[in-house]
């Protein structure tokens, strides 16, 4: 079978940029070929932060120009992939598109990622999946996280129960029992609530390298108080899914008050986006890989917790982690030990998400999402000149 090229778009809960990578796919094993970041314009990047308040007037109105206007951004990403890698929109078979998520209501059966794959069809002149979610969540799923079956692509080892941990806006948390997917969730905050502040207390978008976490301590009342608020989705069994409408600055403010220093704000929040995915990780252990001291011939490289997304970059964070994960033997990685870039990892994703559209792949995600039927992930934009129409127009002329 002759290597396909596809294209990657993901843009997260935080809200930053567009991450777009271009990739070949031949049967499942991928090659990445070029990547790229691009960061928001700023009236972009104000428009869909306001989105994701139910509150805000002319909300309708708003959303079709973030559309749009997410659709030019995305074809300015695809275009300079192309350039970068010498290719022209004919090489390429489909693009994967996540997306901005603005709402995300599981229990209500829907999920709002604004995109326009008609219009990023027609500006790139190349076939468009997107609204990736809506399938899943058609047949009783969370719609997200949809990531662990890529993760389970990558990253399966026959000999290891191997954890992968998406720190995005919103942590998802994927587990893999030797090359067999376990299940994949979201299992609370990873960098949202401490942007927030970030943006709040220091006026920066969000905590370089941990480094304000460093300065502070932890507060206990304050972690308390978190545990405490968000308690409901923290005990609750997998499958699930959450976002900005519960992790949100309104709901930190209400916590706080003028007594915390604000180092120790940001600390106590990075401290409880690691005891959230922690929290799972060791009910994961005690329940299927109960430690044994006496065990001498246990392999401290067992089990393995690999860090991707921005918050794989936070060394207070990743330090956590291993501090927190020592003596259960979790070795903490970060995906680029694999080869992987943590900050492109989700947009290959998307990239392969369209690969397995393309070819017709139905999806069992019941372990994941908890959907009740396997279903075929996104939905198709052709462009006037893409892959579609070529497929269509060659099949109508050998039946004629």
């Amino acid at each position: 079978m002759a290597c396909e090229y596809y294209i990657g778009l993901m843009s997260g809960t935080s809200i930053d940029g567009i991450d777009a990578v271009l990739v070949q796919i031949n049967e499942h094993k991928m090659q990445l070929v070029a990547q790229l970041a691009l960061k928001w314009p700023t009236m972009t990047q104000n428009l869909l932060h306001s989105l994701c308040h139910k509150d805000q007037k002319n909300e309708l109105e708003k959303a079709f120009e973030a559309r749009l206007a997410i659709a030019h951004r995305e074809a300015y990403a695809v275009e300079q992939l192309l350039k970068k890698a010498n290719l022209q929109a004919s090489d390429i078979i489909a693009i994967g598109s996540h997306g901005q998520t603005v709402r995300h209501m599981p229990h209500r059966h829907y999920s709002v990622q604004l995109d326009s794959g008609p219009y990023l069809a027609n500006l790139s002149n190349i076939d468009t999946i997107f609204d990736f979610r809506m399938a899943d969540l058609a047949c009783d799923g969370q719609g997200a996280p949809l990531t662990p079956i890529f993760h389970q692509l990558l990253l399966g080892n026959e000999h290891k129960t191997t954890f992968i941990l998406n720190l995005g806006g919103i942590a998802n948390l994927t587990i893999l029992e030797n090359k067999e997917l376990i299940c994949g969730f979201d299992c609370g905050p990873a960098n949202t609530l401490i942007d927030a502040m970030c943006k709040e207390l220091f006026d920066c978008n969000y905590d370089k390298n941990g480094e304000i976490a460093k300065q502070g301590q932890i507060n206990t009342i304050f972690f308390n108080d978190l545990c405490s608020y968000f308690a409901d989705y923290l005990n609750k069994d997998y499958p699930k899914s959450t976002g900005r409408e519960l992790f949100n600055i309104d709901a930190i403010l209400n916590l706080l008050n003028n007594k915390i220093n604000k180092y120790d704000i940001i600390t106590t929040l990075s401290y409880f986006s690691c005891y959230c995915a922690v929290k799972d990780i060791k009910n994961y252990l005690k329940t299927k890989h109960p430690y044994n001291d006496n065990d001498n011939n246990t392999n401290e490289h067992n089990f393995e917790l690999i860090l991707c997304g921005g918050g794989a970059h936070n060394q207070y964070i990743s330090t956590c982690f291993e501090r927190e994960l020592q003596q259960e033997k979790v070795k903490v990685l970060t995906s680029s030990h694999y080869n992987i870039s943590e900050d492109f990892f989700e947009a290959q994703a998307f990239a392969y998400f369209a690969y397995l559209f393309v070819h017709g792949q139905n999806l069992d995600l019941k372990t994941i999402t908890g959907a009740q039927k396997n279903s075929i992930l996104g939905c198709l934009a052709p462009a006037a000149n893409g892959y579609y129409s070529q497929i269509m127009r060659n099949y109508k002329s050998t039946n004629n």
